[in-house]
């Protein structure tokens, strides 16, 4: 997989929840966007439910909950 740029800080909205990151843009056709482990990693403990489609964690703040896809 060939790396066609880099984006040192590239911001993506899930939700009402925004992440700025750095993202690497590769050629993968029919995909709008493949997110790696690294930014996941970075909200720590995160719960899952796949049948809604939501996620929820603690941010510096608060208890955040977002229905980021769909």
């Amino acid at each position: 997989m060939v790396c066609a740029r880099n984006v040192p800080e590239l911001s993506v909205t899930m939700g009402t929840y925004t992440l700025t990151d750095h993202f690497f843009v590769v050629n993968i056709p029919d995909t709008n966007i493949v997110l790696g482990v690294e930014w996941i990693t970075a909200l720590g403990m995160v719960t899952t439910d796949w049948k809604a489609l939501e996620m929820e964690w603690d941010d510096e703040k608060t208890r955040r909950h977002e229905k980021i896809w769909g």
